[in-house]
């Protein structure tokens, strides 16, 4: 801290002399340390000879000059250097004091000597070059001073700021402060006075200086890479730097003309040899780099060890120094202490050396101990020591931040304080005061600084009148008052407390004066006479009253002020602090820079305004007695005690009374306040004059210095433009001060002579870069991107900055207030336009637009490189310079034409230039200063309108296409329109003309004349008629033809029109829209165009009907009626009242008139408009010109409708004369109104009155929220046509429904309704709109009938209760032949489900889903699947029973209706899908696990709740059985759904076996009971082998039971019951199974009856089983075929008779059959061939079985002669066995299916187990494969012809072998795929549909083959019906190519079975023309062959 000095705002501590001597001693020797070090070091900058300069390796780049360019000649000293030697000047050389040069003179010698040596030895090893600093950079170097030890402000500053620069050099910039921005211009004016050296090293001059690193001699330098060049300066010696630097340099430039040191001239090599030393050179300089890099990378980190490590250090002692202080003061104290607690709050515990945790035991006294010690007598010394300290130490305190933002207040009341606190508190008030009076006003840390250093500054200003001036110089403005407030710690005291003023005011002195003198308990006085002072005035100020005291506090307050800092300064401060204490009010309003009093916001308004205004939506919609933000503070509230009596609420008259009194305060005030404004700007006392005067006087310097520096007459033709080129930092400057000028109105003031030189000048430097025909010089530089070319590039890129600088400070001075004309030039106006537009398309465009630029063959890694380096930004920097720019000249020529009159050819070319941008992405601000040029030339030039609209209709396809910040005007926080969008309207609403106001001589307004209505009618038509020219041309480019996608176009450019609707900037919105609605229905109508124009026409009328009915509804919720029309005129009258005492209610609005309110929302919505838009925003104007066009408009139209009426009155004969003078005096009146009117809307939209208008919103802050705005809007317009055509767009609509020919307008117009109902559902409701939608519900298109479907589903989706109303029709559509629609009424389903779950509808509607999982569509199944699994089988919590048990019940009764309808496969299918797809989620077998559980429980509930039922008394049998009925159907659906989950995955029901036991005794007695015991017989087979260890006596019963149901049950339980035993015994074959011995009966019984029949005498009897015997030989044979399939009995011999050899298996995996199966065999080929009917069909089913199991059955020949035979037979007696033998080959085909798949199963399982295993897979499981093929190639050709066949048992039959041989891939789908055809023609379902599937499945993957079998299919398809029909001849049954769809009723269908409708109807052959649809030339030769057929 002695190092500093109270600088400019530095706060510090002065210095004795003797500490400066001693400080300037070792900053000497440190820094004479230090060069030596560097010295030694040898580091010196790298500077490269001139050579390298063109192949583009040079450190900075350098520039060819012209002849009168100036040259600084300083000479690089090198990083080594100390770096004072390397400055020419410093900034701040003005304000070095004496002292300064004193040093100066003391180390000089020294110092001279050190750096003449170095200069000459830098000079002899490296060339001198011109140094090109950054603006940053330079800024930087100017403000260093010579090198000496710091004694004063500056130098410590200067040297502190050194070492931030660069520590912070890795951002490579350094900033400037910004208070010494003047000074720093003010040096450069003085810099170009010096004298000009040219350069000895080149042939001419070098306008470019090479970048220096400044090293600090404490700092390690780091050389700074050449990317840092970018803002250029140039900077040369100023006239303040001392003598010896002067030397130095003339020494060293005579030096440099030595022989020595001149550069040696190459001989000029070859390009080819010049490009390969550069890269070999460059290439030696990078590693040169990297080695430096290194070495400085690890210097550096050794240096920041050290540091680390010395801070480590540093902090240790200092931390010991601490404790061992603590501890010898606690060392002082006689007994021990024990810090118990500290205060948590605050944190001051990190500044005591405490331990973090407290002790575990702390030894504390007793209590009565500490009692005794507390309540004890205090030395009164010691109170009074305590209280002294506490006192001195309240800044220390307050400075102590709370944590967690917690809050302390100061301590009044001392009663409830321990003794000795108490005793402190009673010495001293203010002792525990840890902030003062004003710190309590506020949480607001930035409120709460303003507030005490206002406080503290009028205290200080008091106390200081009779002190005299501070001794110690200062330098600014800031030093007095830092110091007048604040002084060091030696020279402060403190100040005993200050009585408050007793005389006869003092109580009535005001708050804030009071509290100043309690805050002088804390005030630090700076000298030692104030003591006197302040005795002295608290004695003259005892005898005023408050008044007084108030006005001499003031008088003294202004007069300090003006003395030290300014004339109303503090006035200002103290006008803020009475705004505080203003700001306490409910209605004070805190917006930037003025306050406003806002009226009281409805609650409507409240979330529409809190985005603008979030304090005022804070204080208005908060609670009562709500405050402001800024006073939002914690409660502190004394507790009140039971004694004290409460006191009585204020009367509200005294509360009325004082609010009157405060209001009259208030305008006391802003009247006293403006008087002095305007007595200080008449006065010239305000900041502005001054700040415009320094700024002329700067431009009038620079354009002397520019007028020196050129030296050439501006007319001499001869000189060349080189010669008036201006430098880029003076024009940098100048540019600046122009613009401010500018804007303060001021440029005028400069002599026009010069402003007008200055502007041929400029040109001249346009002209550098354009040529005569306006292109741009060089721009092929730009686009060649070779590294070579890289200083032509820089050279030309500074050519352009100079260039748009030129232009844009030309353009400022032709445009700035009050110019002369002399000054403005036409042909700078032009080069300025054709420099705009050549920057614009040659460096914006492809730098903002990859598009642009990959067009222009730009690769763009070096932008996207530096926007890497600049942290992401847009451009780079010289390109951010032109954008700027460009936009300022845009801008320019926006205010240019606006004044002034152009030559229409450079009108053209600006008009041209802004259309461009709008198609290039990125460049938002180009964008909105186009819009203004545009609108202006739009507004101005009516011949060019037509170009305009014409060249933005040529390009409205390269619109881009993605809406970002940079490209969109916001509306909202979350809405946008693109800036085309915004272009549009602009440009519709500047048409609009307002005639002024016309006044006679005497200064009268004159009336509106006939001429004005025309005038402002026709501007209207004109708006509207510009707007339908481009909507027109935009609509018919949205064709199927056109080349450019411009729907979307539209589409967007729509729904901006839309976000822009009843916006109150965009009036021209809703004008746009009507509009657009009249071209669409005429488009609509017009059949002659295009039908993708019609249908878009429609499509767009729908959006724009839907926003229409969504407008009407919101204005029905938001009551838009009277009540809150009337709300929002009694808030504008509110306003205009100004009483605060006055509430909203109270205002009556009785007496204004109807029309007289629409004048007060008009006048308040262009208040709005004026209030939010910028003075220079033309767009207020525009709009406010279109809403008074539309409103007089619309006026005259009124008074010409009441005339036209009052006419046909009055030629009416039924007219009275009395209602004729009566309508005539009604017409009189309005047309009076409407002059009234028409008069008040002019005077709205003239510009004098808006400009008062503004005025006034802008000194009282009164306009509308924004949601009254945007009411308003609406409100005013509900009565325009655009409001009002809703009924007729809705008509156009459902014509188009209803009548449309065309399919694809049908659709889209239902698509338009669906929207229209998504905005009100009761649109549906009205009674076309409901017979449209039911009338296209059976509509011929698919398209349509989906579209409908959409619509009910979205009304549905709303109106849930009116679901049963259209559930019928969309029961029927789920079975749609559409494919969409199907899909449709799934989606529908499905939200319905979602939002109404426990409907009584839920399981018929899931139902009709599931069977949809078997569609013949994948779309169809793969929605159905995903509705059901994310319906059942996902996971739900497991406390949440009563949902999951209501989930299973949904799943049972929806199984139950679905096998009601016999279509259980159904079911199967979807669990198969779900449970065994590939990579299944644990989620749904979780699921799954929880529903197997529930359904169990489900089961048992069942059974519980129908015991309950059926125990009731009074019963009758058959209420019994009604009362099981629904009962048994659920529980027969639910162990539907158990059988179906162990079929898929058995493991997750085998933990419920036991409690499915019981019902293998369940008594047959309905066939429900018997599928139920059906059913747990499967289930029971699946899950038993599962178990790990049953019981031998769980396995015996099971035997039992399985045995019993086998002998007794019939023949579908017989064949369960013996393949779950079967499974069983073969799992634990250790049990003895009763299974053998039945077996053994049925073959002995068979072989019986078999000796029997062959001992007949009769040859007849041989083959005939008796009748007798027929029931038991039925049951043999039927179950000894499943016996011998499921049961090994060879294996039960093999236990028996151990010693017998084992039979061994095929090598092939087939199993030998033993004797018993040979014998059973034998048995079956008998009867076989028996005559029975019943016998034979069995036995052939026996062997069927047999035949599954063992395949080496088929190799026998009397086997296959027999099937052959039989499916050979047509005879009718045939027909079961020949259905037989077909169930047979299909029931061997699914046997090895299933057989197939265990062993790929078990396969799996053992590679998982024992790893990976050699082989294929399929080769290893797959063993008799061959087997299998062989098999169905024997019968192919005979089960191919039994299709064409009339008994439907033997047509389903060959439909499943010939589903399971191509499933399985067994035979080549050629020849079968004419049968699968016919298949899909079949009558029956169930042959149909899994065809179609297959059928579909074949094409897609053997393509083509259909196609070469489909005229074959359709001849068998022809076979098959030409046979159906032969059988039912006598029916007369008609054949057509078309069949009824599944869905269809009987009522739906006519006499022949044919469908009445076509939407009922479908193709017979619709799978085969599916599959040929989609390919034409299949399509064509299907065609072809079809025709040939016929010829």
């Amino acid at each position: 801290m002695n190092g500093q000095h109270n600088g400019p705002g530095i706060p510090g501590y002065m210095l004795t002399p003797q500490q400066q001597a001693l400080l300037q001693q070792q900053q000497y020797t440190r820094m004479l340390n230090q060069q030596a070090g560097a010295q030694q070091a040898g580091v010196q900058q790298q500077i490269y000879d001139q050579s390298f300069y063109p192949q583009g390796y040079m450190q900075s780049v350098q520039q060819i000059p012209g002849p009168s360019m100036h040259v600084n000649t300083q000479v690089s000293q090198g990083l080594n250097l100390n770096p004072v030697a390397s400055r020419s000047t410093d900034v701040y050389s003005q304000l070095v004091t004496q002292q300064q040069q004193q040093q100066q003179q003391y180390y000089g010698a020294t110092q001279q000597q050190q750096y003449s040596n170095q200069a000459l030895q830098h000079h002899q090893t490296h060339q001198m070059q011109p140094q090109y600093q950054s603006v940053a950079v330079g800024q930087y170097q100017a403000q260093n001073i010579v090198q000496s030890p710091p004694h004063n402000v500056q130098s410590v500053v200067h040297m502190r700021q050194q070492q931030q620069q660069q520590a912070s050099y890795g951002q490579q910039q350094v900033q400037v402060p910004a208070s010494r921005e003047a000074m720093t211009n003010q040096h450069y004016y003085e810099q170009q006075q010096q004298p000009v050296r040219p350069n000895q090293n080149a042939g001419g001059y070098r306008p470019y200086e090479q970048q220096q690193t400044v090293v600090h001699p404490q700092v390690h330098a780091v050389q700074q890479p050449a990317a840092v060049v970018a803002q250029h300066q140039y900077v040369q010696p100023g006239p303040s730097a001392a003598t010896n630097t002067v030397q130095r340099q003339q020494s060293v430039n005579r030096q440099s003309t030595t022989p020595q040191a001149a550069p040696v001239r190459q001989p000029k090599a070859s390009p080819a040899k010049e490009t390969e030393n550069a890269i070999a050179h460059n290439e030696m300089i990078r590693k040169m780099r990297l080695e430096e890099e290194a070495k400085k990378q690890q210097e550096r980190d050794k240096r920041d060890t050290a540091r680390i490590q010395g801070e480590m250090q540093t902090k240790e002692q200092q931390a010991n120094r601490y404790a061992k202080d603590v501890q010898d003061r606690l060392d002082q104290i006689d007994f021990s202490l024990t810090l118990a607690a500290s205060h948590i709050s605050t944190n001051l515990t990190k500044i005591l050396p405490l331990p973090q945790d407290p002790p575990q035991n702390p030894q504390c006294l007793d209590e009565p101990i500490a009692t005794q010690l507390l309540n004890g007598e205090v030395d009164d010394d010691l109170i009074q020591y305590m209280a002294h300290l506490l006192s001195q130490s309240f800044e220390d305190v307050r400075q102590i931040n709370p944590k967690h933002n917690e809050i302390e207040a100061n301590i009044y009341e001392g009663d409830n304080l321990p003794p000795l606190m108490k005793a402190v508190h009673n010495h001293n008030q203010y002792s525990f005061h840890i902030q003062s009076e004003f710190d309590e006003m506020t949480l607001d840390p930035e409120l709460a600084k303003a507030v005490a250093e206002v406080a503290a500054g009028e205290v200080g200003d008091l106390l200081q009148l009779a002190a005299e001036v501070d001794p110690m110089p200062s330098t600014s403005n800031v030093d007095q008052r830092s110091h007048s407030t604040l002084a060091s710690t030696s020279q402060a005291r403190a100040v005993a407390q200050m009585p408050t003023p007793k005389g006869k005011g003092s109580q009535n002195l005001p708050r804030r004066k009071r509290d100043m003198y309690h805050h002088f308990n804390v005030v630090v006085l700076p000298t030692a006479e104030e003591g006197k002072y302040e005795h002295d005035l608290s004695a003259a100020l005892e005898d005023c009253d408050s008044l007084e005291v108030e006005e001499i506090l003031e008088q003294l307050e202004l007069e300090e002020n003006i003395r030290k800092y300014g004339r109303f300064e503090g006035r200002w401060r103290k006008r803020k602090v009475g705004e505080l204490v203003d700001s306490l009010s409910a209605n004070y309003y805190v917006s930037g820079e003025r306050n406003a009093r806002r009226r009281t916001k409805t609650g409507d308004d409240a979330s529409s305004d809190d985005e603008n205004h979030p304090q005022e939506g804070q204080i208005e919609n908060g609670e009562a007695g709500a405050q402001p933000r800024f006073f939002q503070k914690a409660k502190r509230s004394k507790k009140k005690s039971d004694s004290e009596p409460e006191r009585p609420p204020t009367p509200t008259e005294v509360i009325h009374q004082r609010d009157i009194e405060w209001a009259e305060r208030q305008r006391n005030r802003q009247d006293k306040l403006r008087r002095r404004q305007e007595q200080a700007v008449a006065q010239g006392w305000t900041h502005d004059a001054t700040a415009e005067g320094a700024s002329q006087t700067r431009v009038e310097g620079l354009m002397r210095q520019i007028f020196e520096q050129i030296g050439i007459d501006v007319k001499d033709n001869e000189a060349s433009i080189n010669d008036f080129l201006i430098e880029l930092p003076d024009l940098e400057i100048l540019h600046n001060e122009v613009s401010k000028l500018k804007t303060w109105r001021k440029l005028h003031k400069v002599d026009s002579d010069q402003l007008g030189k200055l502007v041929q000048i400029l040109e001249k430097n346009i002209r550098n870069v354009i040529d005569e025909e306006g292109l741009l010089v060089g721009r092929e530089i730009l686009e060649n991107d070779d590294v070579g070319n890289e200083a032509a590039r820089e050279f030309f890129r500074e050519r352009l900055v100079r260039a748009a600088y030129a232009a844009s400070t030309a353009l400022i001075v032709m445009t700035s207030y009050r110019v002369p004309k002399a000054v403005i030039s036409e042909d700078t106006i032009e080069r300025a336009a054709q420099l705009c537009k050549q920057l614009l398309a040659h460096v914006i465009y492809p730098a903002a637009d990859t598009v642009v630029r990959n067009s222009k063959g730009k690769k763009g890694d070096e932008g996207k490189a530096r926007r890497r380096q600049r942290g992401g930004d847009m451009f780079v920097p010289w390109v951010h310079e032109i954008y700027i720019r460009i936009v300022d000249m845009i801008s320019c020529f926006s205010d240019f034409i606006r004044i002034h009159t152009m030559n229409d050819v450079v009108v053209v070319q600006l008009s041209t230039m802004a259309n461009a941008p709008f198609f290039v992405d990125s460049i938002g601000e180009i964008h909105m200063a186009s819009i203004q040029l545009l609108s202006i030339i739009f507004r101005k030039y009516e011949d060019l309108r037509a170009g305009i609209i014409h060249e933005l209709l040529m390009s409205v396809h390269n619109i881009p296409s993605n809406k970002n910040p940079k490209n969109c005007y916001r509306l909202s926080n979350n809405e946008y329109i693109h800036n085309f969008t915004v272009l549009l309207l602009q440009l519709v609403q500047s048409v609009v003309v307002i005639p002024p106001i016309k006044r006679n001589a005497e200064g009268e307004k004159e009336p509106v004349t006939e001429e004005d209505d025309s005038l402002i009618v026709a501007s209207v038509n004109e708006a509207k008629k510009w707007a339908g020219v481009f909507l027109n041309r935009f609509l018919h480019r949205c064709t199927a033809k056109a080349e450019e996608d411009y729907r979307r176009r539209f589409e967007t450019f729509l729904h901006d029109l839309l976000s822009a609707l009843y916006r109150p900037d965009w009036p021209a919105a809703e004008l746009m829209l009507t509009v657009l609605g009249n071209l669409l229905v005429q488009s609509f109508r017009n059949k002659t165009l295009e039908l993708s124009l019609r249908t878009a026409s429609l499509d767009y009328l729908g959006t724009i009907t839907a926003r229409l009915r969504k407008d009407v509804i919101q204005a029905e919720n938001k009551n838009m009626d009277k009540s809150r029309f009337d709300t929002v005129i009694r808030g504008i009258l509110y306003d205009e009242l100004g009483d605060p005492t006055k509430l909203l209610e109270d205002i009556d609005t009785t007496s204004l008139s109807s029309t007289e309110k629409i004048q007060k929302l008009q006048q308040a919505l262009i208040d709005y408009l004026v209030a939010t838009k910028s003075d220079n925003d033309v767009s207020a104007e525009y709009a406010i010109s279109f809403y008074t066009g539309e409103w007089y408009k619309n006026t005259l139209e009124s008074v010409a409708q009441c005339r036209e009426d009052f006419k046909t009155m009055s030629n009416s004969e039924d007219a009275d004369s009395r209602d004729i003078r009566k309508e005539e005096k009604r017409l009189k009146k309005i047309i009076d109104r409407s002059e009234s009117m028409k008069e008040f809307l002019i005077v709205l939209a003239d510009t004098r009155s808006l400009k008062k208008r503004s005025q006034y919103v802008a000194k009282t802050g009164i306009y509308l929220i924004d949601s009254d705005a945007l009411w308003t809007v609406k409100y005013l317009a509900m009565k325009r046509e655009f409001s009002q055509s809703f009924d007729s767009y809705l008509r156009v609509i459902v014509f188009g429904v209803q009548f449309e020919t065309s399919v694809g307008l049908r659709t889209k117009a239902m698509r338009c309704l669906t929207g229209i109902i998504e905005a009100d559902a009761s649109v549906l409701t009205m009674p076309d709109v409901t017979a449209a939608v039911h009338s296209r519900m059976v509509d011929t298109n698919a398209a349509v009938r989906e579209a409908t479907l959409e619509l009910m589903g979205k009304y549905i989706v709303s109106r849930p209760d009116l679901f049963d109303n259209y559930y019928t029709i969309l029961n029927d559509r789920i079975l749609d032949t559409g494919v969409s629609v199907r899909k449709r009424v799934i989606r529908i389903f499905r939200d319905y489900i979602e939002k109404m779950p426990t409907s009584e509808k839920v399981p018929a509607m899931i139902s009709k889903i599931m069977k949809r999982v078997s569609d013949s569509e994948e779309g169809v199944r793969k929605l159905a699947l995903e509705m059901l699994t994310s319906y059942f089988f996902v996971p739900l919590p497991d406390r949440d029973v009563e949902m999951i048990e209501n989930r299973v019940q949904t799943f049972v009764d929806s199984v139950n209706f679905i096998i009601k309808d016999g279509k259980s496969e159904i079911v199967e299918t979807f669990m198969t899908t779900v449970l065994k797809k590939d990579g299944l989620e644990r989620s749904v077998l979780v699921a799954a696990q929880q529903n197997a559980d529930t359904m169990l429980t489900y089961i048992l509930k069942l059974e519980k709740v129908c015991a309950s039922k059926l125990n009731a008394e009074g019963i009758t049998p058959e209420q019994k059985v009604e009362i099981e009925k629904p009962f048994q159907e659920r529980r027969l659906a639910a162990l539907s759904i158990l059988f179906i989950m162990t079929k898929v995955r058995p493991e997750l029901v085998v933990h419920h076996v036991d409690m499915l036991m019981p019902y293998l005794t369940l008594p047959v007695l309905t066939p429900t009971d018997k599928q139920v015991l059906n059913h747990v017989i499967n289930i029971m087979g699946r899950i038993v082998p599962l178990i790990d260890h049953p019981s031998d006596h769980f396995l015996k019963t099971i035997d039992e039971r399985m045995c019993a149901i086998i002998k007794d049950q019939g023949m579908m339980l017989i064949e369960s019951a013996i393949a779950c035993l079967g499974t069983v015994l073969k799992r634990w074959p250790r049990i003895e199974s009763n299974i053998s011995h039945r077996a053994l009966q049925y073959i002995g019984y068979l072989a019986r009856i078999k000796t029997e029949m062959s001992n007949a005498k009769d040859e007849k009897d041989k083959w005939i089983v008796p009748a007798a015997r027929m029931p038991t030989v039925r049951r043999s044979l039927f179950s000894i075929g499943p016996l011998c399939r499921f049961v090994d009995f060879d294996e039960f011999d093999k236990k028996e008779r151990s010693s017998s050899p084992k039979s061994e298996d095929d090598p092939n995996g087939e199993k030998k059959a033993g004797q018993t199966v040979q014998a059973v065999y034998s048995l079956l080929a008998f009867y076989s061939k028996a005559k029975n009917a019943d016998v034979s069909p069995r036995a052939i089913g026996a062997i069927g079985h047999i035949c599954s199991e063992y395949p080496e059955f088929f190799n026998r020949q009397e086997l296959r002669d027999m099937y052959e035979l039989l499916l050979q037979s047509n005879d009718p007696a045939h027909l079961a066995q020949k259905s037989q033998v077909l169930r047979n080959l299909n029931l061997f085909l699914k046997v090895e299916e299933e057989r197939i798949l265990k062993a790929s199963e078990e396969y799996r399982k053992m590679r998982a187990e024992q790893g990976e295993i050699e082989g294929d897979e399929l080769g290893v499981t797959d063993t008799r494969g061959s087997t299998r093929s062989a098999v169905i190639q024997l019968f192919w050709k005979h089960i191919l012809t039994c299709y064409i066949n009339t008994n439907d048992d033997v047509r389903s039959a060959v439909s499943l072998v010939v589903h399971q041989t191509m499933h399985q891939g067994l035979v080549t789908p050629g020849e079968p795929l004419p049968t699968m055809v016919a298949m899909t023609s079949d009558p029956k379902a169930n042959i149909r549909l899994p065809m179609e599937l297959l059928l579909k499945e074949t094409d897609a993957k053997f393509g083509g083959m259909l196609a070469s079998k489909a005229t074959r299919g359709v001849r068998q398809a022809f076979a098959l019906h030409k046979c159906l029909v032969s059988a039912d001849a006598q029916k007369h049954v008609m054949v057509r190519g078309f069949r009824a769809t599944e869905h269809c009723t009987a009522k739906s269908l006519d006499g022949n079975g044919l469908p009445k409708q076509s939407v009922d109807a479908v193709p017979l052959l619709n799978a085969l023309y599916n599959c040929l649809r989609t390919n034409r030339q299949q399509r064509r030769s299907f065609l072809s062959g079809v025709v040939r057929m016929f010829s």
